[in-house]
């Protein structure tokens, strides 16, 4: 068993830090004291550190002065894995034959921008009349994050038959994304058409790739209200889960509304116009003879004559009757001489 020289803890014999605080366990208890002055050993309590962007991790340092005085340390990090992570305290004041401890932070920024896969990380210990500084080096692994975020480019559109949108890919992660795509009109298969450029897209970590829609408008019309479609694009990778992004599409009338309703409007107002002057010309105070009704012209009815047949007897022999003699016709003559040339009247009883 081996004791710990800081809480006096009972540790297995292969441990080499103290379970309960974690005191490095590699140096003696009661180490004979170094002849120099001052004599700087480092440690970490780890050699092999994981961490996932966006959390935290940490480990400890523990500073050793085998010497006979106290020395005054800053500790500092570096390598690559010193942008993201801090040492607090940063200065330690360790007595001689003693140690101290530090606390090692590490919260590496979200996935995009770190890569993925190992890093080093490094502490430095340097005394404050600047002799020898001394150090202690450790991995880090940073774990690799599939993550990737969809949308729809411009998310609304307006069109008469078709409209073009992006669909757009976004690889937040630190790690190659691999999606396939699908479009989608939710069911309603008189809404639109849709058809991808590309329905699979290969994103490098923290890139963006895109590829086009195509929408076309089932049964555009050439005049009425707007009315608005709307689509859904689906991205999956296999192995997170899928994103979703929606998007519509306005269809408007060949002819805007308002022209519609302006052309209503003035035949309205033409129809009134109508109305209103049949209505003054009714309204006149002048009297006026009512038409005759129309003369229907009589109707000649031409009778039919029917003549009946005459059917006469067949003509018979008349006997001859007796013969009459006629006496000779007598001339009447006047009893006096009539002048031709005297306008003398016989018949008038005023002519003397």
């Amino acid at each position: 068993m081996v004791t710990c020289p800081n809480c006096r803890t009972e540790n297995a014999d292969e441990a080499a830090f103290c379970s309960n605080c974690e005191t490095y366990l590699g140096w003696s208890a009661d180490p004979e004291p170094d002849a120099s002055p001052a004599a700087i050993s480092v440690q970490l309590s780890a050699d092999a550190l994981s961490v996932t962007p966006g959390t935290e991790t940490g480990c400890t340092v523990w500073v050793r002065n085998s010497g006979t005085t106290p020395v005054e340390l800053t500790l500092d990090l570096y390598e690559s894995a010193a942008m993201w992570a801090s040492v607090e305290p940063a200065t330690l004041v360790v007595p001689g034959g003693g140690q101290a401890r530090a606390h090692i932070r590490l919260l590496p920024p979200a996935a995009g921008a770190t890569a993925g896969g190992p890093r080093r990380l490094g502490v430095r210990a340097t005394p404050a009349d600047h002799t020898a500084a001394v150090s202690a080096e450790a991995v880090v692994g940073v774990a690799a994050v599939v993550d990737f975020q969809l949308r729809v480019d411009p998310a609304a559109s307006t069109a008469h038959r078709i409209a073009t949108h992006r669909i757009v890919v976004d690889n937040v992660g630190n790690a190659p994304v691999s999606v396939d795509l699908t479009a989608d009109d939710g069911g309603d298969d008189e809404a639109l058409q849709l058809e991808l450029a590309e329905d699979h897209l290969e994103v490098a970590a923290s890139a963006t790739a895109d590829t086009a829609l195509t929408a076309t408008i089932v049964g555009p019309r050439l005049i009425g209200r707007s009315t608005a479609r709307h689509f859904s694009v689906t991205a999956t990778d296999g192995r997170i889960p899928t994103r979703r992004a929606t998007g519509t599409v306005t269809a408007t009338a060949r002819l805007p509304l308002a022209l519609t309703l302006i052309g209503g409007a003035v035949i309205a107002a033409a129809m009134v116009l109508i109305g209103v002057v049949a209505a003054v010309r009714d309204d006149d105070t002048t009297p006026t003879t009512p038409a005759p009704p129309p003369t229907v012209p009589p109707t000649l009815v031409t009778p039919t004559l029917v003549f009946p047949t005459l059917v006469f007897p067949p003509a018979q022999t008349v006997p001859p009757g007796p013969t009459f003699v006629l006496p000779s016709p007598t001339v009447f003559r006047p009893p006096f001489e009539v002048d031709p040339f005297d306008p003398f009247d016989p018949f008038d009883p005023f002519d003397p």
